[in-house]
């Protein structure tokens, strides 16, 4: 039987005029958490070419249990999973819009492709898919964690243009090394509990920054062609008046979860110039000057926030995009002194 559950959800600060409302609602992102576990082989078929783009090489048979298990939480820019395949799948497998990153928990992957054939096994991590990408492939008593990124926001995170985004290419379907492969499988692993927990009311804020972590650490963690230094015309137009207005359009937009690109536009230049403006500057990176920004709308919402009435540090904090309570913290205190448990109830 197949079966789909899908539950939507709800440095020094910049100075704002702001008056805080806790209880205002922060726009929701639409978080669906999908379970299937099927035991026809044709429904089996239409969910794995449908995700991943494969078409079944040999029959999906059953031994009397499911064929297909897949948990999944799906985000408007990227999907993570836990699957379980049968004990063999043959099948051949055509590019979609998204790069899908494996990390193999049990069983071995084969990869056939331009007549070379590459093993992959238990343990390792894997760039299973990509846009384009042509190839046949086996596999053994699988069990990974899957994550399927869209190709815009890797874009976004190497500060490559979106109509050149198509030009990103990654060379080897290994990571670089074991270290970066393990801060992969950590981030992945994190990611996607956080989004499956269905008592988290998952804002646009925290969608978009588990996104851009996953996108930092796949470029981190496979060798790729993103660039590295700006160009001579990146260069000349960071003129202070184009931080202003990046600076206007986050103070605008602060609880939307807006991208470097879409900073870059309000400013009216290139990914890579918005940030060689900023570090020449103010000595930082627009994200970093975003995070604050939003720090300091948290605090605002501290100090107003009643606690007898249910309001929490974790609550207010997860608000403005920032899911890991220790980190907050420690950022917190940093720049206010204090706790933002004492904010709170003070």
């Amino acid at each position: 039987m197949t079966s789909g559950i899908s539950h939507d959800h709800e440095q020094a600060p910049a100075v704002l005029a702001l008056t805080a409302d806790p209880s205002r609602q922060l726009p929701a992102e639409n978080v669906q958490r999908v379970e299937i576990a099927t035991d026809d082989p044709d429904a089996a078929r239409a969910h794995l070419h449908r995700l991943y783009g494969a078409r079944m090489g040999s029959p999906l048979g059953s031994n009397g249990g499911p064929v297909l298990e897949l948990t999944e939480v799906r985000t408007s820019r990227f999907r993570t999973g836990e699957l379980r395949l049968p004990p063999t799948v043959d099948f051949r497998v055509r590019g979609q819009s998204e790069l899908v990153v494996a990390a193999l928990w049990r069983g071995e992957v084969d990869i056939d492709e331009g007549g070379r054939s590459e093993p992959h096994r238990a343990g390792g991590l894997l760039l299973a898919n990509w846009p384009g990408a042509r190839f046949r492939c086996r596999t053994r008593d699988v069990h990974a964690l899957v994550v399927a990124i869209r190709f815009d926001l890797l874009g976004e995170l190497a500060g490559i243009e979106p109509d050149s985004v198509a030009g990103l290419r990654f060379e080897s379907r290994r990571p670089t090394s074991e270290a970066v492969a393990a801060r992969w499988v950590s981030t992945a692993q994190h990611a996607h509990t956080l989004l499956a927990d269905t008592e988290l009311p998952v804002s646009p804020l925290v969608a978009g920054a588990v996104g851009r972590l996953l996108a930092a650490a796949t470029l981190a963690a496979f060798p790729n062609n993103a660039p590295t230094d700006p160009i001579p015309k990146d260069r000349r137009d960071t003129r202070p008046g184009v931080v202003r207005r990046a600076i206007a359009f986050m103070e605008s937009y602060a609880d939307s979860d807006i991208t470097l690109a879409d900073i870059a536009v309000a400013a009216n230049v290139s990914v890579r110039t918005i940030q060689l403006a900023f570090r020449q500057h103010l000595g930082t990176t627009p994200m970093a000057h975003l995070r604050n920004v939003r720090l300091a709308r948290a605090h605002a919402e501290l100090v107003a926030a009643d606690p007898e009435a249910g309001w929490t540090v974790a609550s207010i904090a997860a608000r403005w995009g920032f899911t890991n309570p220790g980190r907050f913290a420690a950022l917190y205190r940093a720049v206010y002194g204090v706790q933002p448990s004492r904010t709170l109830q003070e």
